[in-house]
C-alpha cells in the first residue's frame, strides 16, 4: 500500500512540474512571435476532410482586398464561397472587397488604426509592404509555410518568397499571376504570307532585335501596294517604353523612368557596370542613346503613329499594319482580339523577374490576425482549389459560368456573366482579379486556351533576374535629388519616347547634364551604398 502511495505522489509530482513547464514556455515566446502552428490545423489543408469539417472549431476570419469592380452579384458570390470553405474548413471569411480605384483610400485609415482583419491585399494598390514589413507590421509566415502553404509554395518561384523576405523572416505571400516580364507581339500573317516575310522568332528576345524586321515589312509593303505608303506599321502606345528595347532591372525609377539600373547577368551587359553588383543610370548608356535614335527614325519615316488621327488609326486595324505589342499576355486566340486576319503569337526568347513586379500585389498577415493557421489554410485553398478559385473569379458555378465540355474553359453564355449583361450587373466578373487569390488556380475565361496556368508557370519559371530580388531603395537621404531628377524627366521623357528630338544629340546632351547637375550621381552612389550592404548582408 506504501509503494502504490509513493507511485501516485511522483506521478502527481511529474505532473505538476510538466504544466509548470509548458506555462514557462508560453510565457517566455516573444510577444512579437506568431505561435507555432497548432495540431489541429498541423495538417496540409487539402488533406481536410471535405464533409464533417464541423468537428473542427468553427472560426470566422476578415480579409480586405479589392477586385476590379463591385458587381450586382456580390452577395451570393461571397454566400457560395462562405458555403464551400465552411464544408472544407469550417471556417468562414468575411471578404470586405472594395473597388480597386477605392481600396487605397480604404484600407489605409482600417490598418493604420489597428482594426480587425487577418489578412489584407499589399502592393502598389494598397498597403505597402516594404514600409510597413520595417516597422514590425506583418506576421512572419517562414515558419508556417512548408505546412500551410505547400502548393502555393510550388506554384511561385524561389524569387518570389525573396522578394517578401525581410531580415531573415518571410512576410507575404507574392499574387500567383504572371510575375515575370515578357514581351510577346502579334503579327499580321495575312500581310507577312502575302509579301513572303518571315518572322524573325529565333533573335527575338527585345524589340531592338525587330527592327531591321519592321522597316523590311514596311519597305515590301509599300513596294507592293504604292498606295499605301506612308500608312503607319505601328501604334504610338508601341514606343515610349525603353524595357521593351533592353534588359535591365530598374533600382529607382520605372519601366519607362530608369533612373538607376544594374544589367542582368546573362541577359544583358552594360559598359563599365559588373551585372547585379554595380549600377548606373540608364540614360547614362550608349544603349538609351540606340533606343532614341531608333525612336526618332521610327517618326522620320513614319514607321508609327505617334498622334491620333482616325484615318490613320483604324489602318491598324484593316490589315496594313505589322501587328501590335502586349505585355504578358498569354492568350494567343486571334479570335478574341477581333482583327480581321490571321494572326499569331510571338514571345521573346527571354522573360525578366524584378522585386518591383513581385511586390505590385500579394497577401499579408498583419500582427493582429486573430488564427494564423486558419487564415493560411484559406489562402492556400484560394491558391490551389479550382472550384473555389473560379467562384472567386467568376461568381457560383451554373450562376455565373458553366463548364459544360469540362474542358476547363468556362461558357457564359445564359449566365448572369453574358456578355449582353450590362457591365456592373453582372454575377461576378474579375479576371484577372489577383487580389481574389491565384488566377492560375481559376477555370479560364472564354477566349483563353485550357492549358493558360501551365504558360503563365513556365513563363515565370524561366524568368532570369539580377540576383537582387527582395532588394528596395530607401529614398529618404536623396528626397531633393530625386524630386529634381523626376523634374527633368518629365520635361525630356516624351520628347524622346516620341522622337521630336531636331537634334538628337545635343537634346540627350542637355538631358543628360541637368541629371547630373540635379543630383543623380547623388542618388547613384546612394543606391550603390545600400545595394553593397544589402547583398553583403544576404550572401550574394
Amino acid at each position: 500500500m506504501k509503494k502504490t502511495f509513493v507511485r501516485i505522489l511522483a506521478f502527481l509530482l511529474v505532473l505538476c512540474m510538466s504544466f509548470s513547464m509548458t506555462a514557462c514556455g508560453a510565457k517566455d515566446q516573444p510577444e512579437d512571435t506568431p505561435a507555432a502552428p497548432s495540431e489541429e490545423a498541423s495538417a496540409n489543408p487539402s488533406a481536410q476532410p471535405e464533409s464533417g469539417s464541423e468537428e473542427r472549431e468553427h472560426v470566422e476570419l476578415i480579409f480586405y482586398t479589392h477586385a476590379n469592380a463591385i458587381f450586382a452579384g456580390y452577395d451570393k458570390t461571397m454566400a457560395a464561397v462562405n458555403e464551400y470553405l465552411k464544408e472544407k474548413l469550417n471556417t468562414t471569411v468575411d471578404f470586405r472587397i472594395y473597388d480597386q480605384s477605392t481600396y487605397k483610400d480604404t484600407v489605409n485609415p482600417a490598418f493604420m488604426s489597428g482594426d480587425e482583419m487577418d489578412c489584407l491585399l499589399v502592393g502598389s494598390t494598397g498597403i505597402d509592404f516594404v514600409t510597413n514589413v520595417s516597422k514590425n507590421a506583418f506576421i512572419d509566415i517562414s515558419s508556417y509555410i512548408d505546412t500551410y502553404l505547400p502548393g502555393t509554395k510550388a506554384r511561385l518561384p524561389e524569387a518570389a518568397w525573396e522578394a517578401y523576405s525581410y531580415q531573415g523572416g518571410i512576410y507575404g505571400i507574392c499574387s500567383i499571376k504572371d510575375l515575370a516580364n515578357q514581351l510577346g507581339i502579334y503579327t499580321n500573317d495575312t500581310l507577312l504570307n502575302d509579301l513572303g516575310i518571315e518572322f524573325p522568332a529565333d533573335t527575338y528576345y527585345t524589340w531592338k532585335d525587330l527592327v531591321p524586321f519592321f522597316y523590311e515589312v514596311q519597305a515590301a509593303r509599300d513596294a507592293k501596294y504604292p498606295e499605301k505608303a506612308g500608312k503607319p506599321m505601328l501604334a504610338a502606345n508601341e514606343a515610349g517604353q525603353s524595357i521593351f528595347y533592353d534588359f535591365y532591372d530598374f533600382l529607382v525609377g520605372s519601366y519607362s523612368t530608369p533612373l538607376v539600373i544594374t544589367g542582368i547577368p546573362g541577359l544583358q551587359d552594360y559598359e563599365g557596370v559588373k551585372s547585379g553588383e554595380e549600377v548606373t543610370s540608364y540614360f547614362y548608356t550608349d544603349e538609351f542613346r540606340e533606343y532614341c535614335e531608333i525612336i526618332k527614325g521610327f517618326r522620320d519615316n513614319g514607321l508609327i503613329q505617334f498622334e491620333f488621327n482616325p484615318e490613320e488609326y483604324t489602318s491598324l486595324y484593316d490589315g496594313d499594319a505589322i501587328g501590335g505589342i502586349v505585355w504578358g499576355d498569354l492568350s494567343v486566340d486571334a479570335a478574341q482580339r477581333g482583327y480581321p486576319f490571321e494572326t499569331t503569337m510571338h514571345y521573346a526568347n527571354a522573360s525578366t523577374l524584378m522585386t518591383s513586379g513581385m511586390l505590385a500585389a500579394g497577401f499579408a498577415l498583419p500582427v493582429q490576425c486573430s488564427n494564423v493557421e486558419r487564415t493560411l489554410e484559406v489562402i492556400e485553398l484560394l491558391n490551389t482549389d479550382q472550384y473555389l478559385a473560379t467562384m472567386m473569379h467568376f461568381g457560383p458555378e451554373g450562376i455565373g459560368w458553366t463548364d459544360a465540355d469540362n474542358d476547363g474553359v468556362l461558357e457564359f453564355e445564359g449566365t448572369e456573366n453574358d456578355p449582353s449583361i450590362e457591365w456592373l450587373e453582372k454575377c461576378w466578373y474579375q479576371w484577372y482579379g489577383f487580389g481574389l487569390g491565384a488566377m492560375t488556380a481559376s477555370k479560364a475565361p472564354e477566349g483563353y486556351p485550357a492549358d493558360f496556368a501551365d504558360r503563365v508557370f513556365e513563363m515565370n519559371k524561366n524568368g532570369k533576374d539580377s540576383g537582387n530580388l527582395g532588394f528596395t531603395f530607401d529614398a529618404t537621404n536623396v528626397q531633393t535629388e530625386l524630386a529634381a531628377c523626376n523634374a527633368v524627366m518629365d520635361e525630356y521623357m516624351s520628347t524622346f519616347n516620341y522622337g521630336t528630338a531636331s537634334d538628337l544629340d545635343a537634346t540627350i546632351d542637355e538631358f543628360v547634364n541637368k541629371l547630373k547637375a540635379n543630383g543623380l550621381d547623388t542618388i547613384i552612389a546612394e543606391c550603390q551604398t545600400q545595394l553593397t550592404e544589402w547583398r553583403a548582408a544576404n550572401g550574394k
